[in-house]
């Protein structure tokens, strides 16, 4: 995946990480406001010159049948 930015990524992230949602249910909104900030400096260290961040992933889906 490929994203514009590292606060495009921390966006993403918030949206659809079911984990990092439920860890952070009911925290204070300075807490919650400092780690997301904490995670797009970290996400960015791994940004390219123009800013974007790849995530090179690969699916692998399978089925079967009985």
């Amino acid at each position: 995946m490929e994203f514009a930015s590292a606060k495009e990524l921390t966006q993403f992230l918030a949206e659809v990480n079911a984990s990092i949602v439920d860890l952070l249910d009911g925290q204070p909104a300075e807490l919650l406001t400092a780690y997301w900030q904490a995670l797009t400096e970290a996400a960015g260290q791994f940004a390219r010159p123009g800013g974007s961040i790849n995530i090179p992933g690969r699916a692998i889906c399978t089925g079967g049948q009985r």
